[in-house]
């Protein structure tokens, strides 16, 4: 960083500041961090789409309840699964009514991970939970959260 930015600043003939911010951290996953969502029963006829958003905090198109509950069991403290309804209720995508896209989009359960863990579902043939090791964001842990932010007069 020194050689490459901050280097170079010092030809700059005006007061500069610099800023560094990220827009969120990351956290370090280990292979026991990672839950396999084809381990419960019948996904594959309960989902009518592979899950989308991320591994940390997806969308799932489905109205299985009875697969939904024992998706649940099997999270236990590992993870949640709430109806989309309930969460456009509370306003957490914001005000208003949702866009017509949005269901195809969000689903009809939210699922988020906790901690450091996060889901594998094998998008395609070969994937392996060990492709998810290492850095991973999109959740809700204090180190994904917590962002440096660094200023410095050059």
């Amino acid at each position: 960083m020194k050689r490459e930015l901050l280097d170079p600043l010092k030809k700059v003939k005006t007061d500069t500041t610099l800023i560094f911010t990220s827009d969120h951290g990351q956290v370090q996953v280990t292979r026991n961090d990672i839950f396999q969502i084809k381990t419960v029963p019948g996904t594959d006829n309960a989902l009518r789409v592979p899950p989308s958003g991320t591994s940390r905090a997806g969308y799932l198109n489905t109205v299985d309840e009875e697969w939904v509950e024992v998706l649940r069991k099997k999270l236990f403290s590992k993870g949640w699964v709430l109806p989309t309804p309930n969460l456009v209720a509370q306003g957490l995508w914001g005000n208003g009514e949702p866009k017509s896209e949005f269901r195809g989009r969000v689903g009809d359960y939210v699922f988020v991970m906790q901690d450091r863990r996060l889901s594998f579902y094998p998008y395609y043939s070969g994937a392996s939970p060990e492709h998810h090791l290492g850095g991973r964001h999109g959740g809700l842990h204090e180190e994904e959260m917590l962002t440096p932010f660094i200023i410095r007069r050059v």
